[in-house]
């Protein structure tokens, strides 16, 4: 379809916040690539930023921001009436939320022919995790429920699209995708030895990376466990970078000389430039943001064999090695057998700059706003 006889699309995104998090990134992945001559962009938060916030990171972009600036409790009625005296000034063609309460709202203003949702997890796996198993089985139930009343569900890969129509709930994918930039480049080897010696990191053997949330969905427990399991004379080491409430435990559990804790740092691309390879030990993932951005940095990874990692690795085997769920054991075994080369280094790279990209994600959202448009103009 010819985007030059289309006007320009007044588009809505309606979020809870920008919090730091995956979904906040893939979000300005998206808007970041669309263009200002095609799309009028509009932003709406649902509640104050918290300490950690992207919304700085958003006001770069050619967009209009809004923050209704409400608690979750008070948000409840006021949420309804703030949200739609901005509908009526900006009159959006196509609302898109993503997240329980943007989808909540979403779901109500059927006033809108035009509105889309992005599912960026698998609820039933991930709220009882997060909130307790009881708490967390109601909210899934009631998420996807939700779902069901927004005419377009988006997930972020294949394997939770198939999830949900397996439990009756129609929806497509559009896969995440990660900004490919000159910082990805391949170091020289000397640049690699200078960069460790920088952060403070061993400066001889295989230095691999664990990133993310310390928490009970990321399992992180598994890959301190695998390095307990290795030889006392080995000479890999795990880097883990990132916070949570398993920190502490963590910890206490590592027996490992060759662990490194680094908690939160601000600059996780210096450490996968660093790195010989990526560990993510998940149990459950949308589209993990962490792995991609690892493959483009072109280190080879060692992943957990849930499905979203299998569908990464489906572009290319030679990016990376699965190993059996909670099998610390085999995740120890593969850590000390992998001799990644600059062919697995080629092929991770690859993922993300022939499929796994921001712009062909964006592309393909862009695509979806065309065909609901074309859609509404022909009804």
């Amino acid at each position: 379809m010819s985007t030059k006889s289309l006007k320009q699309i007044r588009l809505l995104y309606l979020v809870s916040n920008l919090g730091t998090s995956g979904p906040t990134n893939q979000l300005y992945n998206l808007i970041y690539h669309l263009s200002p001559n095609l799309f009028e962009t509009t932003l709406v938060t649902l509640s104050p930023e918290p300490a950690l916030s992207s919304w700085n990171k958003f006001q770069s972009l050619r967009l209009k921001m809004h923050s209704l600036g409400l608690s979750r409790v008070s948000g409840v009625i006021l949420n309804k009436v703030r949200l739609h005296r901005l509908l009526n000034a900006v009159r959006p063609d196509i609302i898109h939320s993503q997240g329980i309460r943007g989808d909540y709202l979403n779901s109500r203003l059927k006033q809108f022919p035009n509105r889309v949702a992005t599912q960026r997890n698998n609820p039933l796996i991930d709220y009882p995790l997060l909130y307790g198993k009881i708490s967390g089985q109601l909210m899934a139930n009631f998420h996807l429920r939700l779902l069901k009343h927004i005419p377009q569900v988006i997930t972020c890969s294949q394997s939770i699209s198939e999830t949900n129509n397996q439990l009756g709930l129609r929806s497509s994918f559009i896969s995440n995708g990660i900004r490919y930039t000159p910082n990805h480049r391949e170091l020289e080897r000397n640049e690699k030895l200078a960069l460790r010696i920088e952060l403070g990191l061993p400066a001889s053997g295989m230095l691999f990376v664990w990133a993310g949330p310390v928490i009970p969905r990321k399992m992180p427990e598994t890959a301190i466990s695998a390095f307990n399991f290795l030889p006392t004379n080995n000479d890999s080491y795990l880097c883990l970078l990132g916070d949570g409430p398993l920190q502490a435990s963590c910890v206490r559990a590592t027996r490992s000389k060759n662990v490194i804790f680094r908690g939160h740092v601000n600059n996780v691309g210096d450490y996968l430039n660093a790195a010989d390879g990526f560990i993510s030990t998940s149990l459950s993932e949308g589209m993990p943001n962490s792995v991609l951005e690892s493959l483009a940095y072109g280190v080879p990874v060692i992943l957990s064999d849930i499905a979203p990692h299998q569908e990464i690795l489906s572009y290319s085997n030679k990016a990376g090695v699965l190993y059996p769920l909670r099998d610390a054991k085999k995740l120890a075994e593969v850590i000390q057998n992998s001799n990644f080369t600059k062919k697995h280094s080629d092929a991770a790279r690859s993922i993300i700059t022939k499929h796994l990209n921001s712009k062909t994600m964006s592309t393909n959202y862009q695509n979806l706003y065309f065909e609901l448009m074309k859609h509404s103009a022909d009804t």
